[in-house]
């Protein structure tokens, strides 16, 4: 039990203190709501206590805790709090009291240390001078660090301190600063990378901004060590393996939090070598048969690799692509499970490598020579350094592969599979190539050859399967051994990227409906209208529709049938009753009520005004200096004609990060792009009204503020009408920074990325007024960022935190011209990065950040975009469509008209460069489709270069005369082209 006899002095002066104080520099917004809402708490546990004066309780209060009955106290305390909340001493001694007392159980102790924490707060919030702030604010960081709440209580402490220094105080704050405060928790050093570091993770974060570290920092036999700092983790860079370093960190570091290191600390290192390694360089499992020189093995400290292969036969197939395992790394035992239960072994040795220490070196596996001939069935390759763990069931480097000449596309649509088999090494179709449609089950739908345009189709009948029997794989085999496989049930290619758009249509029957209007009120009549047609778009006559209304809460408000009253097309009034549930209503379609609907619409029921007023902005600059004033016309005018004259204008501005580009900046990022900036508010204080014509010219004035990137100013006018009703209306526009710029954009989409590819970037950099300028030595920088947690026990409870940290990896220098963009290639491995581009003075910078292999749905398997284009929009039947393309390549073209299902189908050589190739178009292909390009190119051995592809699709109309309906008809999910392609190629 404490006793706190000192508190009764301070504790009169307390009370009888003035209110009113200055605005607190101390900030705990936690806390801060606490003490608002914690009155309310003790005035319903006051009882009968509250009928007492509040100075009578205050100084009973003090009387029970200098007597040791702090329960007691706490009672008084609370009841003086309920009956006046702005005295300080009521506060500052429920702190105490709620600090003294001993507590029953865990729940208690959680719930009495927690209102100390709030009392204590709110003491500090009421008191008047400083002297009584640090008081208050010693109570704060001694309770805090009860509750293990280490770096509140040495802020709180510190506080303390600077209002008024007393030496209890100072030593509570020193004893925790040396035991809590900001001080090194560990340290690592990554020996495995390319460019190994020692890296030291602080219980705080670094100072950030442009601070150097490098006189905090001491690294033997390197006097100007690299170092890198992020959040709370500084890392020396620049290491070598197999070196000894000893590395002080000096007294004085500074931190984010006002601490700096309190005294030095010694490292002794050793960066080992890094650890013997093996990997395949990707997921893709096509190996080709012409050609190939093997399979890439990639390997670092290996001088003998141990290699094992196994083969899957063709009737196991279809479960082991079902698996998990299938393209994944499999451990030693998964690969023992492969070779003795589920297929069989066929080749199990070693291979040498030439290592160059620390180094990754590239060895060529020769498949062909190991393994012999090929049988039908998938192989799975697994290695590892020698000397591994036999029994290590950590994930060994896995290659899932075939050889093969085949390189398989299907389209699957309304109209059934279609497939097309070409060479890899030519581009060349092959024909009578053995088809195996599969079903999920495993049985053997039916088979094909392919003609001599290497192209085979299962009928519509056997690819409507459902279940077991729905199509799952495509199996092509020779009498040349050749064997491949292609996936029909993954998602086909995304089509979005080169301009697939439009609305879902029905298979067989297809009603449009709509109403004149979206929004109703209750008592007013909805108009709709339907108009129905087939999957061709021919209009259906004479066939009854079922019209079901539902409300918005789902259940069925009305049911009518609607005869044909012409061409396909009918009308319905729909009176909505006076008490009309609000929210969105439904109105569905069906040919037969027991089957799906076959069109759909919605409308809002609510209650409004409707709108009497137009008003108009017009900026009179759509591009903002730094600290300039934004100046809007405003016109305003009745609906009827009349201006809105006299009318009140007021309104806000907001300034937020920059959504787009800035003029002349188009598809660059500018900026530090992954700093937080908070969003600010303020309205628009000088009052307009508008003149008899109906104008005001506003001039808003917007704050320079500094930001890590450009920023936008949205202003919000507000008109108000005379009955009382406003009409708000909003302009955006973008603010130029008042200082130079540098301009980053990625040549390459997020999930284009793959392990060891290439991240391209063009940079540009403009003046404070956007104009193009050129920059010499330009310095950038590319660091991998790792994500972590880092753990901490609070209340009695775990909890964790998000830790960033990041490791350089590459850095350089580059010049930007005027004339064309600057251009930088960096390699990447799979993983997370961050690009910084600095000026060479340091004064301007652009960080952008991207990702390679994480998450990324195009890999090798999706092909380059095709620029293709048509001669016209639209065509009557019978035309001859006519569609160009560039390739950087010769091959061979399939050429396909593609929209519910596959229409044609047409096969060409084409040459590097502009193509054209004509295609008739046919009235039967429906209301429009899409002509769609897949071009192949060859495997080119003396080039090294190996077998890709490129697809472009272009939408087109088709005029078939009368009773046709000009919705357009694009269902890019009915047809999904797939392919495949050997292992090592990156498109």
């Amino acid at each position: 039990m404490r006793s706190w006899s000192c508190l009764a002095a301070l504790a009169l002066s307390l009370f009888f203190a003035n209110p009113a104080f200055a605005d607190k520099s101390f900030v705990d917004d936690n806390l801060a709501s606490n003490v608002v809402r914690f009155p309310a708490t003790l005035r319903k546990e006051a009882g009968g206590l509250i009928q007492r004066p509040p100075a009578r309780l205050v100084a009973d209060g003090l009387a029970a805790l200098s007597h040791g009955d702090a329960r007691r106290a706490l009672d008084l305390f609370g009841a003086a709090i309920a009956l006046d909340e702005k005295n300080a001493a009521s506060w500052l001694g429920y702190a105490r009291a709620a600090f003294a007392t001993e507590p029953r159980d865990d729940g208690e102790r959680y719930t009495l240390r927690n209102r100390a924490l709030t009392a204590a707060y709110g003491a500090y919030q009421h008191v008047a001078t400083p002297a009584e702030e640090a008081k208050a604010l010693a109570v704060l960081g001694e309770v805090s660090a009860d509750l293990q709440q280490w770096r509140p209580a040495l802020k709180a402490y510190r506080a303390s301190l600077e209002r008024s220094e007393n030496a209890d105080v100072r030593k509570s704050y020193e004893d925790l600063r040396k035991e809590r405060g900001f001080r090194i928790i560990d340290y690592k050093v990554d020996s495995d990378a390319d460019q190994p570091r020692a890296c030291f993770d602080f219980s705080d974060p670094l100072q950030g901004g442009k601070v150097d570290f490098a006189p905090f920092v001491a690294v033997s036999g390197n006097a100007n060590p690299a170092i890198t700092v992020e959040q709370a983790e500084l890392c020396v860079e620049g290491l070598k393996h197999g070196e000894r370093y000893a590395i002080v960190l000096r007294e004085g570091l500074p931190s984010a939090v006002d601490e700096p290191l309190l005294k030095s600390a010694d490292y002794e290192i050793y960066v080992r070598d890094r650890s013997p390694q093996v990997r395949f360089s990707g997921k893709n499992y096509v190996l080709p048969r012409v050609g190939q020189e093997g399979i890439p093995l990639f390997s670092i400290n290996a001088t003998k690799i141990n290699v094992t292969i196994s083969r899957i036969g063709d009737r196991s197939l279809l479960p082991t692509v079902r698996s998990e395992d299938f393209l994944s790394q499999i451990s030693s035992y998964r690969a023992g499970q492969i070779s003795d239960e589920e297929g069989a072994k066929v080749w199990s040795g070693s291979m040498d490598a030439k290592p160059i220490a620390n180094t990754e070196v590239t060895t060529a596996f020769p498949v062909l020579d190991a393994v012999g001939k090929l049988e039908p069935g998938i192989y799975v390759m697994s290695a590892s350094p020698d000397g591994a763990a036999a029994d290590d069931d950590s994930s060994r480097a896995t290659q899932w592969f075939v050889v093969s000449d085949f390189g398989l596309t299907a389209f699957s649509g309304s109209d059934g599979v279609h497939v097309s088999v070409k060479s890899l090494a030519s581009a060349a179709p092959l024909a009578g190539v053995e088809l195996r449609l599969i079903a999920k089950n495993n049985e053997v739908l039916d088979t094909k050859l392919t003609d001599a345009n290497g192209y085979a189709h299962f009928e519509a009948g056997l690819a409507r399967g459902t279940g077991g029997l729905r199509p799952s794989l495509v199996v092509a085999s020779d009498r040349k051994s050749d064997y491949a496989f292609l996936d029909l049930l993954p998602a086909g290619f995304d089509l979005t990227d080169r301009g697939v758009t439009g609305r879902l249509v029905r298979t067989a029957l297809d009603a449009f409906l709509f109403t004149e209007r979206g929004v109703y009120r209750s008592g007013e009549t909805v108009f709709l209208t339907a108009l129905l047609r087939d999957a061709n778009a021919q209009l259906v006559q004479g066939l009854p529709l079922t019209i079901i209304i539902r409300r918005p809460d789902g259940i069925e408000y009305k049911r009518i049938k609607l005869d044909d009253q012409g061409l396909g097309g009918r009308s319905l009034m729909l009176p909505l009753l006076s008490d009309a549930q609000q929210g969105t209503w439904r109105i569905e379609a069906y040919a037969d009520p027991k089957s799906d609907s076959i069109g759909d619409t919605s409308f809002l029921v609510e209650d409004y005004v409707p709108q009497k007023l137009e008003v108009n902005l017009a900026p009179s600059e759509h591009v903002l200096e730094a600290g300039q004033p934004a100046r809007v016309g405003v016109d305003a005018r009745f609906l009827y004609g009349a201006p809105g004259a006299n009318l009140d204008l007021s309104g806000n501005v907001t300034i937020e990060p920059l959504e787009g580009s800035l003029p002349g900046l188009e598809g660059y990022t500018v900026g530090l792009e992954d700093e937080p900036f908070q969003g600010q508010s303020k309205p628009i204080e000088e009052g307009t009204t508008t003149d008899a014509k109906g104008h005001a010219d506003v001039v808003v004035a917007v704050e320079d503020v500094a930001a890590p990137r450009p920023l936008e100013a949205k202003i919000t006018l507000t008109v108000g009408e005379t009955g009382g009703r406003s009409l708000d209306r909003t302009v955006t526009l973008p603010i130029r920074p008042s200082h130079a710029l540098i301009g980053v954009m990625k040549l390459f989409k997020d999930d284009e990325l793959t392990d060891n590819s290439l991240a391209k970037f063009a940079v540009i950099a403009v003046d404070a007024h956007g104009k193009r300028v050129a920059q010499t030595h330009s310095s950038w920088t590319l660091s991998e960022v790792h994500k972590s947690f880092q753990w901490y026990r609070r209340d009695g409870a775990w909890q964790f935190e998000p830790l960033t940290t990041t490791r350089k990896v590459a850095d350089g220098q580059l010049n930007v011209g005027t004339d064309a963009p600057g251009t930088l290639e960096v390699p990447v491995k799979y993983g997370s990065y961050r690009l910084d581009m600095h000026s060479a003075d340091g004064a301007t910078q652009t960080a952008i950040s991207f990702y390679a292999g994480w998450g990324g749905a195009t890999t090798a398997d999706t092909p380059d975009t095709l620029e293709l284009t048509l001669d016209k929009h639209d065509y009557d039947s019978g035309n001859m469509a006519k569609l160009h393309f560039s390739t950087k390549f010769a091959g061979t073209a399939t050429v396909a008209v593609v929209n519910e299902g596959v229409h044609a189908l047409k096969t060409v050589d084409v040459h590097a460069g502009a193509n054209d190739i004509e295609m008739p178009v046919d009235a039967s292909w429906g209301a429009g489709a899409y002509m769609l390009a897949l071009v192949h190119r060859p495997l080119d051995t003396a080039a090294k270069r190996l077998p890709g592809r490129a697809l472009g699709v272009a939408w087109f109309g088709i005029d078939r005369g009368a009773h046709t309906l000009g919705v357009e008809l694009a269902p890019p999910e009915k047809v999904r082209p797939r392919g495949q392609l050997d292992i090592p190629v990156k498109l």
